[in-house]
């Protein structure tokens, strides 16, 4: 009897070993199942993580070259020259009239402007000055050619040939001998008939 019962209990004994053997490889096959899981967070994660390198990216290149745009824009404004006497807006004809002048057109204000040489340019020891006029005593318009004194190396002066007096545009130019010092800027004005001095016109910067 008591054989028997030993032999029940190893039997018994061996049955739940078996079950045991089938829990731990049911557990490992659990195991197994989260690993598509896991895959596919990671691979979320790792798209996620591209998209947003991309947009960043993105957004920088596009903020550079706005930037590389406004300053560009800024820098292409040309220079004005400097307004004198009653004139304002500058002394250069593409700073008064970016639309350009033609011979006979009407205006509103008097004014002289240089049209060549451009603001910054080297004159050498002679130039040629032309411009635009309209409004000044009797179309004539006095040029200098100044050091960096503010001294005239040398000065004379031209009459526009605009098709009548008043504000009517008319064109003037001028050759000039600067051989005699060393030439900083060029002014282009009207002077007034009452006592001479200048009414209205413009100065650039040269070179020599």
């Amino acid at each position: 009897m008591r054989h028997r019962l030993r032999h029940g209990w190893w039997g018994l004994g061996l049955v739940l070993a078996a079950s045991m053997m089938l829990v731990a490889c049911g557990g490992e096959g659990d195991d197994d199942t989260s690993t598509p899981t896991e895959s596919a967070t990671a691979t979320a994660t790792a798209s996620e993580t591209s998209t947003a390198t991309g947009t960043a990216t993105a957004t920088e290149t596009a903020t550079e070259s706005a930037t590389s745009t406004e300053t560009a824009t800024a820098t292409e404004a040309p220079p004005t020259g400097e307004a004198l006497g009653r004139q304002n807006g500058g002394a250069t004809c593409d700073a008064l009239f970016p639309d350009g002048l033609e011979v006979g057109q009407d205006v509103e204000d008097v004014f002289v402007c240089i049209d060549s040489p451009a603001p910054g340019a080297s004159v050498g020891t002679s130039v040629t000055v032309s411009g635009y006029q309209a409004g000044s005593f009797e179309q004539n318009v006095v040029v200098e050619v100044r050091d960096a004194s503010g001294d005239a190396i040398v000065r004379d002066a031209t009459t526009a040939n605009a098709p009548d007096i008043g504000l009517i545009v008319g064109a003037w130019t001028i050759d000039l001998d600067v051989s005699g010092g060393e030439p900083a800027s060029i002014a282009a004005f009207s002077e007034s008939a009452r006592d001479g001095s200048i009414d209205f016109g413009g100065e650039i910067e040269v070179t020599p």
